[in-house]
């Protein structure tokens, strides 16, 4: 599977065999996270 965003048939960030739901988000997030502007105490999700 390709892992980010191709647009108009661009290639995703990176291919990787297909991974669990779980390994997937966290791959997902730790990119996500990483490029916001986030301080610590900052939330990126509230579970409430």
């Amino acid at each position: 599977m390709e892992l980010g965003m191709g647009i108009h048939g661009e290639p995703g960030l990176t291919r990787t065999r297909l991974g669990s739901a779980d390994s997937v988000v966290t791959e997902m997030m730790d990119r996500i996270l990483a490029d916001m502007p986030l301080t610590k105490g900052d939330e990126a999700l509230s579970t409430s």
